[in-house]
């Protein structure tokens, strides 16, 4: 079969250099890149694959890291929660008569404790009593 350029004039399409419905292109330009186009779709087809398949392996890497932290998190807060344990009150019974709660303090008939007192004075001031409490001391 004869090729495009060895045809005879009255087979030729007089618009093949300049085609009025490729919007003045030539026909054969637009031909290569059809044809082009096609080449870099399966390149394009191959790529997309491959991004793919590293978007599938980063978020599996992705999942893995958040259970890890996820893990570390509770070992952080069962750690936190063993070194700091709440300190609870011993519960007593209210009702309980056989159960009495021991007063705070020194035991009854021990003698205070007190600073010992100066053995030398340096210096005596005078402090002048507060009026506010001159008045509430005052009998009514």
């Amino acid at each position: 079969m004869p090729r495009f350029s060895e045809l005879d004039e009255p087979f030729v399409c007089p618009y093949r250099n300049g085609c009025p419905y490729l919007e003045g292109l030539p026909a054969q330009w637009v031909w290569d890149r059809y044809q082009q186009g096609s080449a870099m779709e399966c390149q394009y087809e191959y790529q997309l694959k491959e991004l793919n398949q590293q978007l599938d392996q980063t978020n599996a890497h992705n999942l893995q890291l958040e259970r890890q932290n996820q893990q570390l998190q509770a070992q952080l807060n069962a750690l936190h929660r063993r070194q700091f344990k709440g300190r609870k009150a011993p519960v007593t019974p209210t009702g309980c008569p056989s159960v009495q709660r021991k007063k705070r303090g020194a035991p009854h008939g021990h003698p205070p404790w007190q600073r010992p007192k100066p053995k030398r004075i340096d210096q005596i001031v005078q402090v002048p009593a507060l009026r506010s409490v001159l008045c509430a001391m005052a009998p009514i």
